[in-house]
């Protein structure tokens, strides 16, 4: 369908939707990435998981590191996005029209 899942970063206000501040990184059920930007209330353009299949686990690794944020599905950098507002924040996850799961979520800080 038209569902989607995503994961809020850097988020000052840790409660509302996921939109209400930070910033969020979005996957489409059609395998599409892209960040919504809730400061300017704009999206990036979309980039493409290679050989997306509904239903088949992919892992991703979120790099923060100061204003670049880095996207990799399973190893392959896939996007990147500057965060202009924010540089810390809390982390959500949500989705809309879909299900999805997560399985061994890490955490670091590079303090």
């Amino acid at each position: 369908s038209n569902g989607w899942m995503s994961v809020g970063m850097r988020k000052y206000k840790p409660n509302g939707n996921h939109n209400n501040s930070g910033f969020s990184m979005l996957v489409g059920s059609d395998g599409s990435v892209f960040f919504l930007d809730s400061t300017e209330a704009k999206t990036t353009d979309k980039v493409q998981i290679r050989n997306f299949e509904i239903g088949k686990w992919y892992d991703f690794k979120i790099v923060a590191n100061g204003k670049n944020i880095d996207v990799y599905v399973n190893g392959v950098k896939i996007t990147s996005f500057t965060d202009k507002y924010f540089n810390e924040g809390y982390i959500s996850f949500t989705s809309g029209m879909t299900e999805f799961s997560v399985d061994n979520l890490k955490i670091t800080s590079h303090n």
